[in-house]
């Protein structure tokens, strides 16, 4: 499935990471994992037993998000140790460094100890995709971190300026986006950047990276679309800046800021000028509390009046953090709202217009 720029729908679609923990296969991969740290092994050399292991609950939690009724997903992130680790620790110049907190919550990542410019050498996520379309031909999102996020995390040992560093990540990142637009099943490239909206001095510094970026995946495949994903964070006072940046889709944490979707009603214009589309993030990635589809249906319709693009719905931020039965039912309000929706009044008007205009040659 190929999402379409001048078309309207809906889709759901799946934010990144997803629980490990909750069925027998989780567990079995815990302790492999807690054998495979102490025999401080090279990251990037990962054991067949740990890779079958983790093959085997990638396809677990692929099935149960297509079971849940998404219509894009992720493996979820089920290989992953964090988001710095997986991604900077798997380049050539780059060392895995110390825990530290994630901002300020009680998540803990790994700082990427710089030796040396990133240097891209193996794949990052190419091969995951492979073998997550192996198991079911739903379209995909592979995620990446962002440079903005990979900056806020990185410890400098190396004689190079902190521009430089980024600009070669940067570029380390490009070389996996050209492989990763050459993976069949691949709809959407998710730049997971929280950190993005914290460096206001290095805007036009970062918001040039994703041009580079999106100059890349344009190259490769323009079938493929960029999300630049923000949660985490009040993102209301950015918005005119962000819908500047080079991508398809701007994914913004709703719940973060709730204001967000109040802000481009009142100002409409963002969208029609920009051409991008909104991957709302809209349920709780971070509260087993659970939300009222009727309620988020609400929310959401008055943006069908101005969307150019399809819509994606989807988690604040990755489920990682919930109990496994809390992150299936998240998903499954995501499917009930979008249900909700597309009974609308207003959606089928919506989709009358576009039909309209494809009459008539005004797409």
């Amino acid at each position: 499935m190929v999402i379409k720029r001048k078309s309207f729908d809906i889709y759901t679609v799946s934010a990144g990471s997803y629980p490990r923990i909750g069925s027998v296969r989780g567990q079995a991969l815990r302790k492999l994992w807690n054998s495979y740290g102490e025999k401080k092994i090279n990251n990037r050399v990962v054991p067949q037993e740990i890779r079958v292991a983790e093959n085997s609950m990638a396809e677990e939690i692929l099935k149960e998000q297509i079971s849940s009724g998404l219509d894009i997903i992720t493996d979820g992130l089920v290989r992953w140790y964090c988001p710095i680790s997986h991604i900077a620790g798997r380049m050539e110049g780059v060392l895995i460094g110390a825990l530290h907190h994630f901002g300020d919550t009680n998540f803990h990542v790994r700082k990427a100890v710089v030796e040396d410019l990133p240097e891209w050498k193996v794949p990052l996520l190419a091969d995951e995709i492979r073998f997550a379309r192996s198991v079911t031909d739903k379209p995909m999102k592979a995620v990446l971190t962002g440079p903005a996020t990979f900056c806020r995390h990185m410890e400098n040992r190396s004689q190079k300026l902190p521009r430089a560093i980024t600009g070669a990540y940067v570029e380390a990142l490009c070389h996996e986006i050209t492989l990763l637009a050459a993976v069949k099943g691949v709809a959407i490239i998710q730049m997971d950047d929280p950190w993005l909206l914290h460096w206001p001095n290095e805007w036009d510094y970062f918001a040039g990276c994703y041009a580079v970026l999106y100059e890349a995946l344009q190259r490769s495949n323009a079938h493929i679309l960029l999300e630049v994903k923000i949660y985490g964070s009040k993102c209301s006072h950015m918005l005119s800046n962000l819908f500047e940046l080079h991508c398809d889709y701007l994914g913004l944490d709703c719940v973060a800021d709730p204001q967000a979707i109040l802000r481009i009603l009142q100002n409409p214009v963002l969208l029609r000028e920009s051409g991008l589309g909104l991957s709302i993030g809209i349920v709780d990635a971070r509260s087993s509390i659970m939300e009222d589809p009727y309620m988020l249906e609400r929310i959401i319709e008055p943006l069908l009046l101005y969307m150019e693009r399809p819509l994606l719905l989807e988690s604040s931020c990755g489920l990682e953090f919930l109990p496994r039965r809390f992150a299936k039912e998240k998903c499954r309000i995501l499917s009930e709202t979008k249900r909700l929706l597309v009974k609308s009044a207003l959606y089928k008007d919506t989709v009358k217009m576009y039909e309209r205009r494809k009459e008539t040659g005004n797409e």
